[in-house]
């Protein structure tokens, strides 16, 4: 009695569901003809599914299931692998990186170097420019170049001298 049972309620339930979607079609039309038309058609039978079919389609998702889970653990292992060779490679690269920054240090130092030097460069061509025009200058402003000429004057001065008189004070 039991199993008529269940099977009376299944297909209540069934009828019922079929007949929603009939209904909700005739007033999604707004139509008087629709649900009519939707009542006086026969349900369809639904057979009841079958336990064997239930449980060989659950078993080939479960082995689908399984291939794949195989395969995330094999991605896995080789993301895995290639962190491990790639941290081998770090090290490589780190210990490029840090000669290359020792590089970069004595490229720097080197430039210093070289600015302080043409700096001082610099300085020493400054005076030097300075000391060459203080003795163009001084020369322009001599009367006398030569040895002779300096000669005649202190000649000339000290004649001059002789024949002044100077007072006593």
């Amino acid at each position: 009695a039991a199993p008529d049972a269940e099977e009376g309620a299944t297909e209540g339930a069934e009828a019922k569901a079929e007949e929603a979607p009939a209904e909700d079609a005739a007033a999604a039309e707004g139509t008087a003809e629709g649900a009519e038309a939707d009542e006086s058609k026969p349900l369809e039978y639904v057979a009841r599914p079958s336990r064997d079919e239930m449980q060989a389609r659950v078993d080939v998702l479960e082995r689908e299931i399984e291939e794949l889970q195989k395969q995330s653990t094999d991605i896995t292992a080789q993301i895995d692998e290639l962190m491990r060779s790639r941290s081998g490679n770090r090290a490589e690269f780190d210990q490029a990186r840090e000669e290359w920054a020792r590089l970069r240090a004595d490229k720097e130092r080197l430039q210093r170097e070289r600015s302080s030097i043409m700096e001082r460069r610099k300085a020493v061509k400054d005076a030097l420019d300075r000391s060459i025009a203080d003795d163009r200058t001084s020369r322009a402003e001599l009367r006398y170049t030569s040895v002779e000429e300096i000669d005649a004057e202190i000649t000339r001065m000290e004649r001059e001298q002789a024949r002044r008189s100077m007072s006593l004070q």
